[in-house]
C-alpha cells in the first residue's frame, strides 16, 4: 500500500514539473518584478539581493504606490513546518530591495494599506511536530505586522 502511494506521488511530481510554469508579474512605475525560470524574484531581469526564491504558488501583489516608491507584497508558500512566508519589496528608480521573510508562518487574515504603511494581520503558528497545547496557544495569538518606510514591526516590536 505504501509503495503505491509513493509511486503516485512521484508520478504527480513528474507531471506537474512538465507543465508550463507561469511567472507572476507585478508592474511597478519603475519596471517589472517577476519570478524567473529558475524561480528567483527579479527586478528588470536581475535577481534581488538578498535573493527571494519563489517556487510554485508564489504571488506578487499589485504595487502599492507610496510617493516616489512602490511596495509589492510577496507571498511565498513553504512546507509543513512553515506553510507561508511574506516579504515586502520596495521599488524605486534606483532598484528593488526586499525585507527578510516576515510572518508567523500562518496565512494572513487581512492585508490593509493605511496611509504610508501596509498592515498584515495573522494568527500565530507552530508546526505539526510541536506539542498540541503549544500549537493551540500560538494560534490564539494575534499578530499585526506593519511595514512602514522599509521597516517591519510585529505587534509594535521591530522585526529583525
Amino acid at each position: 500500500m505504501h509503495r503505491i502511494g509513493y509511486v503516485a506521488i512521484v508520478m504527480i511530481m513528474l507531471v506537474t514539473r512538465a507543465l508550463p510554469q507561469t511567472a507572476d508579474v507585478s508592474k511597478t512605475q519603475f519596471g517589472s518584478l517577476e519570478f524567473s525560470e529558475k524561480d528567483a524574484l527579479t527586478f528588470q531581469g536581475k535577481p534581488l539581493d538578498p535573493p527571494i526564491q519563489g517556487g510554485g504558488g508564489s504571488y506578487l501583489s499589485e504595487p502599492y504606490r507610496m510617493g516616489a516608491k512602490d511596495v509589492v507584497l510577496v507571498t511565498k508558500p513553504g512546507g509543513t513546518a512553515c506553510p507561508v512566508k511574506y516579504y515586502f519589496v520596495t521599488v524605486t528608480k534606483d532598484g528593488a530591495k526586499a525585507t527578510r521573510s516576515i510572518g508567523t508562518c500562518n496565512e494572513a487574515t487581512s492585508t490593509e494599506r493605511k496611509g504610508n504603511s501596509i498592515t498584515l494581520t495573522m494568527k500565530g503558528f507552530l508546526g505539526p511536530y510541536e506539542p498540541e497545547d503549544k500549537r493551540r496557544k500560538a494560534f490564539a495569538e494575534d499578530h499585526v505586522f506593519v511595514f512602514r518606510d522599509g521597516a517591519v514591526t510585529d505587534n509594535g516590536k521591530p522585526v529583525r
